[in-house]
């Protein structure tokens, strides 16, 4: 815990356990729960969960990069400027994506007035075919 900053006190203060947990299960060689090693590690995202089980292998993961800081919980810089980059590169895609569904719409409606068009053709064409039969009609008697 040294090695990020952090003591008994602050843990305890972070994670929201009994006060003095840590420091008598240390002291006592006592194993903590389930549910304290859960909290630990959703929090400090970093730590090896086989160190903090059964003490073995390193203590920090090597590949996965926790968002706190070693010294204070303020998040890292570097973490921030990731998430903004892939706000950035999400927001571009959305972009695209919104860019494509207005030309999607444009051509829709495009669609809809050339077959309001041809409607409006075919229903003249039957009235006028209508209005011949109706002459023909009258002739023949």
């Amino acid at each position: 815990m040294e090695a990020k900053g952090l003591n008994d006190s602050r843990v305890t203060g972070e994670l929201k356990l009994s006060n003095g947990l840590l420091g008598k299960a240390m002291a006592e060689n006592r194993d903590l729960s389930q549910r304290t090693i859960n909290k630990i590690l959703e929090h400090y995202t970093d730590l090896n969960p086989e160190w903090l089980e059964k003490g073995e292998g390193k203590m920090l993961l090597e590949n996965k990069v926790g968002i706190y800081d070693s010294q204070t919980t303020n998040i890292k810089l570097s973490t921030i400027e990731k998430l903004i980059e892939d706000i950035n590169v999400n927001g571009r895609s959305i972009d695209k994506l919104v860019d494509e569904i207005a030309k999607s719409h444009d051509l829709l409606v495009k669609s809809q007035e050339q077959m309001d068009r041809v409607l409006t053709l075919y229903e003249k064409e039957q009235n006028m075919l209508l209005e011949i039969k109706n002459v023909l009609v009258d002739d023949a008697k």
